[in-house]
């Protein structure tokens, strides 16, 4: 029986020599961050520079990597990986100066690139490298992006073949706003698993339908059937840090006015937790771990 690879995760906000000392294990899977992955690279850690010869390189959330002036040291890192150290140069100079992949090099390395939105392109959307100045003034269509050359550059970007594959693995909406379920791939819709929109004119109007869901339908299954405390917790996504602020502030606020009692159900007001990127690691990792009812 083989002994099953240990996995190890390189994030920012964790203290340097405890992440060095996991590394000093020799991980086989290494999850990590672009700026804390990149700091080791820098200090030339052993186990860490032989990522290079990994046989699979796996990228998340990719079509963020074209956006300008956004993850710099990710950019620095691919063409790293994309680049052959020569043998008699120092590490340092290495990177300073390295030289192109052999095509033998290249072939080893499997390239797995996702995105929730990597064919969407949103209204007004720029060629990478436009500048603020230019958007203001750009009415053309000349510069604006497309699927396609979103995707060339992504291509260029990660190394890629031109002729690497793109599954499209997205829902696709009929005219009556209706989902062709059949153009979706089994793992993605798991048995019990229901997506619902609700359209809402205002901010209140979305409160409240948010209170009603929390406080009639969270212990509930797809079915109608109660469900255990531990399948009760709710996961809430708001795309502003502000907005994160402020709907934790009105739920808090409910709680402690034991507004949730309407529907014999009571909950403690430390239950509800926030997320964002102001944390600091340490205050994250507290919320994930109080992550008990409700995570805004």
């Amino acid at each position: 029986m083989e002994p099953r690879p240990r996995i190890e995760a390189i994030v920012g906000g964790i203290s340097i020599q405890k992440q060095t000392r996991l590394l000093s294990y020799h991980p086989e899977i290494l999850v990590a961050t672009p700026g804390r992955l990149w700091h080791f690279i820098q200090q030339e850690e052993p186990h860490v520079l032989t990522v290079r010869n990994a046989n699979i390189l796996v990228v998340d959330e990719a079509d963020k990597l074209i956006e300008a002036n956004h993850f710099e040291e990710l950019r620095q890192l691919f063409s790293w990986l994309n680049e052959l150290l020569v043998d008699n140069q120092s590490s340092k100079d290495a990177i300073a100066s390295p030289q192109p992949l052999s095509r033998s090099v290249t072939k080893r390395r499997q390239t797995l690139v996702f995105s929730a939105t990597l064919t969407f392109v949103h209204h007004g959307a720029m060629k990478p490298g436009i500048g603020a100045k230019h958007r203001k003034r750009s009415v053309s269509g000349r510069d604006t992006m497309t699927k396609s050359l979103k995707l060339a550059a992504l291509r260029q970007l990660l190394g890629l073949n031109p002729r690497a594959k793109v599954y499209d693995l997205s829902t696709v909406a009929q005219p009556n706003g209706a989902v062709d379920v059949s153009c979706v791939s089994a793992p993605l819709t798991p048995t019990g698993l229901q997506e619902m929109r609700l359209l809402c004119p205002d901010q209140p109007s979305k409160d409240i339908r948010l209170f009603w869901f929390l406080a009639f339908r969270r212990h509930l299954s797809a079915t109608g059937q109660p469900t255990a405390v531990s399948n009760q917790r709710s996961l809430i996504f708001v795309n502003s840090k502000t907005g994160v602020r402020r709907l934790a502030g009105v739920l808090r606020q409910l709680v402690m006015a034991n507004a949730f009692s309407v529907s014999g159900k009571h909950f403690g007001a430390q239950r509800v937790n926030l997320l964002h990127a102001d944390m600091i690691q340490k205050q994250r990792l507290r919320a994930l771990e109080r992550f008990q009812c409700m995570l805004v």
